[in-house]
């Protein structure tokens, strides 16, 4: 499995319920859609891959990796993050230059970042 996610639960600041006992498998190669209503934890459930946000109750497995605080850097360098609005961008306003800005902390030499 590519991801494997289990039991997956998430609570926010304001103790509202963003998940419940989530359980998905994605296969390689598989193309899978999250479809949802606002506000019914698409993102939620997205940021949990790359640990943008970490499980608080489950596990999430994102190419064998545990997502845990120890292999946070291993599994971004194998799993990007572009939000629905360029406003909420981390570092930029286009997709461009927010990936290079990723590939620039990483190191990577200049002629690979321009592919």
């Amino acid at each position: 499995m590519v991801i494997k996610i289990r039991d997956l639960s998430f609570t926010y600041p304001n103790n509202r319920r963003g998940l419940i006992d989530i359980n998905l498998d994605i296969e390689k190669g598989k193309k899978t859609a999250i479809l949802g209503v606002n506000g019914s934890g698409k993102s939620t459930l997205l940021y949990h891959l790359n640990g943008i946000t970490l499980p608080q109750k489950g596990r999430v497995e994102v190419l064998n990796m545990e997502v845990k605080e120890k292999n946070l850097r291993e599994i971004r360098r194998q799993v990007g993050f572009l939000f629905d609005f360029p406003d909420h961008q981390l570092f930029s306003t286009t997709v461009y230059n927010d990936i290079k800005f990723g590939l620039d902390n990483y190191r990577y030499p200049e002629k690979e970042k321009d592919q």
